[in-house]
């Protein structure tokens, strides 16, 4: 069984060109922002911009296609969070996948090499035997597989 793990201090990411192949390959469009945390209107990030905190969405206009766009997350009520939340649950792409034995990120992964890594990320791809139950661990960002046991304290 093939896994990602990052191998560095910092964090698990993806580059935006990662990103980018991974949604194409999900069939999907991607589209790069930044965000004002204060307006939380999203802006293009042109190409070759560094950005340190990047917003991928598979919609061009994501201030005019989400629900509830120019209010601030505090005055909305509980139902229009929890429909901002699934809308971006199916909007959002992830720099930062949950599922590291997705076989399109492991793709991702072995096409682009050097090139997949986020900021302070240094990712590989680690082949264990199947059927091992397994845990990602890690400290401070940098990750190794471990097989699961019982501890007891």
């Amino acid at each position: 069984m093939k896994i990602v793990i990052n191998t560095c201090f910092g964090g698990f990411s993806l580059s935006r060109k990662a990103v980018e192949r991974l949604a194409q390959l999900q069939g999907r469009k991607c589209y790069a922002f930044k965000c004002d945390l204060k307006t939380d209107k999203y802006t293009p990030i042109k190409t070759g911009e560094d950005v340190f905190c990047a917003f991928y969405f598979d919609v061009k206009y994501p201030n005019r296609s989400r629900p509830y766009p120019k209010k601030e997350w505090h005055q909305l009520s509980n139902k229009q969070k929890a429909e901002l939340n699934l809308w971006n649950l199916k909007h959002q792409i992830s720099d930062r996948p949950e599922n590291r034995t997705d076989p399109l990120l492991i793709q991702v992964v072995e096409e682009l090499g050097e090139e997949v890594n986020g900021k302070f990320a240094e990712l590989k791809v680690v082949d264990i035997p199947d059927g091992v139950s397994y845990t990602i661990e890690e400290y401070d960002g940098n990750e190794h597989v471990a097989e699961k046991h019982k501890t007891w304290s």
